[in-house]
């Protein structure tokens, strides 16, 4: 019998990503309402399929519109692997820094979550000019904020060396959102 009908019948608890959130719901410090429950576990099922696939097809768009980005990250793949056999593990190609550099460039020019961060004010805030009042919900866009020419050299040029060569601003550069309830998918 599988095990999770089991535990149910025994009453016990799943210890899964659902019943994480579930927990989360009830945290005194910190609760979620129903809502932001259906949010995430909306957002998981969506992080987990069409952001990967979304990401690594502009991803490839550009290898294949940037031969020299293309021919340095195929160096880099070859240094790292030499043998076919050998699997690529999670630890080894987050060492790999221009992968890392390209798709971190692939994800801030094609921002593939990128209706920005939901927030709701916990006091009174002057931004721009402008009284924001406390407990007023906003949205900060992170698909503007990786396109700020203010920001970024030339944001509307695929350079994945900007995130080997230059300080990157934690908060222009945001595709798995920030703080205690960013995307469990950033690693």
């Amino acid at each position: 019998m599988n095990d999770t009908i089991q535990r149910r019948k025994n009453g016990e608890r799943c210890n899964d990503l659902l019943q994480k959130i579930l927990d989360a719901e009830e945290d005194p410090e910190d609760p979620l309402d129903d809502f932001v429950v259906f949010l995430h576990m909306g957002l998981f099922l969506q992080a987990g399929s069409e952001t990967v696939s979304n990401t690594l097809s502009f991803c490839f768009i550009e290898l294949m519109q940037n031969s020299l980005v293309y021919a340095k990250l195929v160096d880099e793949l070859r240094d790292a692997f030499p043998s076919r056999d050998h699997m690529p593990d999670h630890e080894t190609l987050r060492r790999i820094p221009y992968l890392n550099a390209v798709l971190n460039e692939t994800m801030r020019m094609y921002l593939q979550a990128g209706q920005g961060i939901r927030r709701i004010i916990d006091k009174d805030v002057v931004l721009g000019g402008y009284l924001i009042p406390k407990e007023t919900k906003i949205i900060a866009s992170t698909s503007q904020a990786a396109r700020d020419p203010t920001v970024w050299s030339e944001p509307e040029k695929f350079k994945s060396e900007r995130f080997l060569e230059e300080d990157v601003p934690i908060d222009a550069f945001m595709p798995f959102s920030s703080g205690s309830r960013n995307c469990i998918g950033k690693k």
